[in-house]
């Protein structure tokens, strides 16, 4: 039967719910088992300048030995082009060429033994439509990052340009990712690439990197990180500028350095994709849960104010107490939000990113130590007008000059103070 749903507001025309049966087969057919895939499957989009935004979503099982599911579609019904490990999920999101392409979705079901079931109810999409967006979940938050290095083996040849090729047996492609400021529980990981220069078929191969100690510029066969297990599976045609996103959910479990492999499965045309130093630069995006605002680290090195506070956060830092014989010089490291380098306590307003200060010290501080300080603010009163120039005028009955002096580094007993003029 056809089905009306409103689905995190969005409403979903012709959404087809149906009960199969049929169980999880093995690859030969001989067995059955009693596993039941109940999929509705909705479907939200918006339009993009090039490509349509497409939400899918479907109820969950509840078989205890679900592993997951594959998203299948192409432009024939029933005839999938495309099939998309997109894990244990019950929403996925993906990007379509624009242009009227009509598409047709089903999905499959997945246990821990790798048995699959039957295809779910299919529904079409035509890209030329656009529909009100699923919004996020109120209590997600969705980052997205670029690539920090990223280059390609060829043979033994490394290239750094603006494509990443794969190839089986002859072109392997990595990536890093320097990931911080997550905050919350990670519920989803995707590596989005597009084509670039050359459309190819078959399998992609997502794998982690067994180490980070590379560079796109020093990438050898001899320094290139191992295979350390899949984290993502991508089969089907790749268009000219196809967006293919790739969930890759187990490679992520939080902040830090992450190196991917990308490899081509035998079988198939080998694929260009856009590298960091095109247009169409690599993306991991990551979805978080459960964090309510997203807070970014502060350290603060021989001090206080260390701790984790949200973009635009205002918050008061202190030097610890100097070391003998020293005073208080200057804070160092990313210091372009400090309110006063030169101040001992002073304030750090927070960016949206890792942040790291330093207080530092230099000599001084002993019997007869002399600082000398300038103002921070000076001007001069003519009656009742306000005079901010290059003088500091006094006259009598008449004019008054101001000056402020911000004192920090002092330590031991004030012994004198002259103003000089």
């Amino acid at each position: 039967m056809v089905i009306l749903h409103t689905l995190h507001g969005c409403t979903v025309r012709g959404a087809l719910r149906a009960l199969l049966t049929r169980g999880f087969r093995s690859t030969t057919g001989s067995q059955l088992l009693n596993f039941f895939l109940l999929s509705s499957l909705f479907l939200c989009s918006s339009i993009l300048t090039q490509a349509a935004e497409v939400t899918l979503a479907w109820d969950r099982n509840t078989e205890p030995d679900l592993d997951g599911y594959r998203l299948h579609y192409g432009t024939r019904s029933r005839t999938y082009s495309v099939s998309v490990d997109v894990g244990n999920v019950t929403t996925y999101r993906l990007s379509l060429p624009s242009g009227g392409q009509t598409y047709y979705f089903a999905l499959t079901a997945y246990n821990t033994s790798q048995l699959e079931s039957d295809f779910s109810n299919e529904i079409s999409y035509n890209s030329g439509t656009a529909e009100e967006p699923l919004p996020d979940d109120p209590g997600d938050d969705t980052f997205s990052f670029q690539p920090a290095e990223d280059a390609y083996l060829q043979g033994t040849t490394r290239f750094n340009d603006n494509t990443l090729k794969v190839e089986a047996g002859y072109r392997v492609s990595y990536l890093k990712f320097a990931l911080s400021g997550l905050s919350g529980t990670v519920q989803s990981a995707q590596l989005r690439l597009q084509e670039n220069g050359d459309t190819g078929s078959g399998t992609l191969l997502v794998l982690r990197g067994s180490h980070n100690n590379w560079t796109e510029s020093t990438l050898t066969t001899a320094n290139a990180p191992a295979e350390n297990g899949q984290v993502g599976t991508f089969t089907g045609g790749v268009a000219a500028a196809q967006v293919v996103n790739i969930p890759v959910t187990p490679l992520v479990t939080g902040n830090g350095t992450y190196s991917v492999i990308l490899k081509h499965a035998a079988g198939g045309n080998d694929v260009w994709f856009g590298s960091g130093e095109s247009t169409r630069k690599p993306q991991l995006i990551i979805t978080t849960s459960g964090s309510g605002s997203v807070t970014h680290p502060l350290t603060v090195n021989s001090g206080t104010g260390t701790g984790s506070y949200a973009a635009g956060t205002i918050v008061n830092i202190a030097a610890a107490a100097a070391p003998a014989g020293q005073v208080f010089d200057r804070w160092t490291g990313s210091t372009a939000n400090v309110a006063n380098v030169n101040a001992a306590s002073t304030s750090i307003t927070m960016p949206s990113a890792t942040t790291t200060v330093t207080a530092t010290y230099k000599a001084g501080g002993s019997s007869g130590s002399t600082w000398t300080f300038q103002p921070t603010e000076d001007a001069y009163l003519q009656g009742t007008t306000r005079f901010n120039d290059n003088t500091l005028k006094v006259e009598a009955g008449y004019r008054v000059s101001y000056l402020k002096f911000a004192l920090s580094g002092l330590s031991g007993t004030v012994q004198s103070a002259t103003l000089r003029l």
